[in-house]
């Protein structure tokens, strides 16, 4: 199966802000339920340009609970700062035409939750759960060990 048929079964749409966003307009989505543990930065014209996660803006947000402090939090906190200056421009995502097995194997790969799914475009057009995925691949195991039976 490539990643449009799985988008296609599974809709599943990502949390986005926009890069001029404030941490704190970022923190009321991500803590809004249903919680996500990450989030995705579009541009004016809704291309993809980042990816925050919610660990990353509660080490910015709260010093105190950390032994260091980095150069960028130590300015972000001086500045007040957007989602510009601390997401990640250079993040994993997939392609339409990828399959889900080749996606599967990056999730695991690199340890993530959730790959955006962007077109030629950059433009988001949803995320690959890695929970779905393997609820998928478990229920095609088993069905796949029924049918031998």
């Amino acid at each position: 199966m490539n990643i449009d048929d799985w988008l296609s079964e599974h809709p599943d749409l990502p949390d986005t802000i926009s890069v001029d966003s404030s941490l704190i307009d970022i923190l009321s989505i991500m803590l809004a339920p249903p919680f996500s543990k990450d989030i995705y930065i579009v541009s004016d014209n809704k291309r993809l340009v980042g990816h925050l996660s919610l660990k990353k803006i509660a080490h910015q947000l709260f010093p105190k609970y950390q032994a260091m402090h980095t150069r960028r939090q130590i300015i972000h906190r001086v500045t007040g700062g957007t989602v510009r200056d601390l997401m990640n421009a250079e993040f994993s995502y997939a392609k339409p035409h990828e399959e889900l097995e080749d996606v599967f194997s990056l999730l695991l790969e690199r340890d993530i939750e959730e790959l955006p799914v962007i077109d030629d475009n950059s433009m988001l057009l949803g995320v690959v759960k890695f929970t779905s995925v393997l609820r998928y691949l478990v229920d095609k195991e088993k069905t796949d060990a029924l049918c031998k039976l």
